[in-house]
């Protein structure tokens, strides 16, 4: 007769098992999330594009409310108007970025501000099964990377809790 033997855990805390699973939950999530806007950004990039024109163009800033009402974090929005023509029909646009509204530093948004002229041409890119659904950039961005790089972190280091102890 066969006989079970148990392998060594690292952590049997019930703390531990906690700390594990919201790290693997967290991590899990924020993956999903990222591949989510990792697809939708590669969709727009192969929709077609056409020539628009830039109506306004601006840089907004946010800055939320941390703890005890100091001020927390600080993003830069960037607030874009455009029309553009598809088969004769006008419509009009108002997403640079189709995965992300915001930038996390200021010298970011004006890079793309300043490779932007108001008034001038711009490349939309449009669904054709819709032409409502429009941005100027369709790539995924830089926060998109960080979340998938935080959610691999948070993986990982769920993964980490419960591996035998080396002795």
């Amino acid at each position: 007769m066969a006989t079970w033997t148990r392998a060594p855990i690292r952590n049997t805390s019930p703390k531990g098992a906690v700390g594990q699973i919201v790290c693997l939950v967290l991590g899990g999530v924020l993956i999903q999330f990222s591949l989510a806007q990792f697809a939708t950004a590669r969709s727009a990039a192969s929709w077609p594009t056409v020539d628009g024109r830039l109506d306004s163009w601006s840089i907004a800033t946010h800055t939320s409310r941390g703890r005890r009402g100091r001020s927390g974090s600080t993003s830069y929005a960037i607030a874009a108007q455009y029309h553009f023509k598809v088969e004769g029909r006008e419509y009009k646009g108002d997403r640079y970025c189709m995965t992300e509204d915001s930038c996390w530093f200021r010298s970011s948004a004006e890079a793309i501000y300043v490779r932007n002229k108001l008034g001038g041409e711009c490349e939309v890119h449009y669904d054709p099964a819709d032409p409502s659904k429009c941005c100027l950039d369709p790539s995924a961005g830089s926060q998109t990377w960080w979340l998938f790089g935080a959610g691999l972190v948070l993986v990982g280091l769920g993964s980490m809790i419960f591996l035998p102890r080396a002795k």
